[in-house]
């Protein structure tokens, strides 16, 4: 490299101290690094403000919004790096016009957040939760639980997650697992089309990676067996305002949500009922996941740079 790549970390978590000893100092002193210091997911103004201080190389990502009108003033940008695997929050046609490079990392949250749908599974069929309010309130009212040996698992996507959070499933002896992908093929699960999946599914997995895809009023009304649902893949996957719907009417038993539509101001009347657990985007917010996914994001960065000095 001929001199200094200049690098803004937008994440609201960053552990440099603990990258700095993945990488060798020769590598890392090819790089200038300025980090967000807000503890919080930057707004597109702070994100401007940035670049009105320093034109930047490239870009350590969260899900803050990279526009077509931000990527077209900001001439200088090679490359976006995401911590994360969604990259819903970059205009991809604008940066394949304009030759930035764009990388996430699939591979590192699969883990953490399978355990998330395993934990929101066994909170909803033991009723820990509830239990515990309950007790907080001196109540020591028991409510029968549900064994998994008699529930169908549905999963909407079967991707990496999906597959990983099935097979740890399995060890808890499930009725059944079935799942619906227009793409990937399983042949250890019962692969069924969307209908089918709505009519036999007692507890359903949203594990899915398209961004067009979203359960709607129509979707809910056609649940047969009054349902869970867990979302942990997009928030934009459920219509908030159906969902509520749903559970009013007694289409679905409840959900677990991970990810909302909007955030971090998410609808806080999801927070007015009961059969609703909510957990602010944490499905892969352990220190070990978080930081291989900080080390992989900086690794493709520096992968870039060394391959491609610009």
């Amino acid at each position: 490299m001929n001199m200094k790549k200049k690098i803004l970390v937008t994440t609201s978590t960053f552990n440099y101290e603990e990258i700095k000893k993945a990488f060798s100092v020769d590598i890392l002193s090819n790089f200038e690094f300025t980090f967000n210091e807000k503890g919080r997911k930057i707004t597109s103004d702070e994100l401007d403000n940035f670049f009105k201080i320093t034109k930047f190389d490239g870009i350590i990502a969260g899900l803050e919004n990279y526009s077509k009108d931000f990527l077209f003033k900001e001439s200088t940008i090679k490359v976006i790096s995401r911590v994360g695997i969604g990259i819903d929050n970059i205009d991809i046609s604008t940066t394949d016009q304009l030759g930035i490079r764009v990388f996430n990392t699939p591979d590192s949250p699969t883990e953490a957040v399978s355990h998330l749908i395993i934990g929101f599974i066994l909170n909803y069929t033991r009723l820990i939760s509830k239990f515990n309010l309950q007790m907080k309130k001196n109540s020591s009212e028991k409510i029968e639980g549900k064994s998994l040996s008699m529930l169908t698992i549905g999963f909407i996507g079967m991707g990496r997650i999906g597959q990983h959070a099935a097979k740890l499933l399995i060890n808890f002896n499930p009725k059944k697992i079935v799942y619906y992908d227009p793409i990937t093929n399983i042949v250890v699960y019962d692969k069924v089309n969307l209908q089918t999946l709505y009519q036999i599914s007692d507890i359903i997995c949203l594990t899915i990676s398209d961004k067009n895809f979203k359960l709607i009023s129509s979707d809910f009304s056609s649940m047969i067996k009054v349902p869970y649902i867990i979302n942990t893949s997009r928030g934009t996957n459920i219509n908030e305002k159906d969902l509520i719907d749903a559970i009013k009417n007694q289409k679905i038993s409840g959900a677990a949500l991970d990810v909302f539509e909007k955030e971090p101001n998410f609808n806080f009347e999801l927070s007015n009922y009961d059969q609703i657990t909510l957990t602010p985007h944490i499905g892969s917010f352990t220190k070990e996941t978080r930081l291989k996914m900080e080390i992989e994001a900086v690794q493709n960065l520096v992968n870039h740079f060394l391959n491609y000095d610009n």
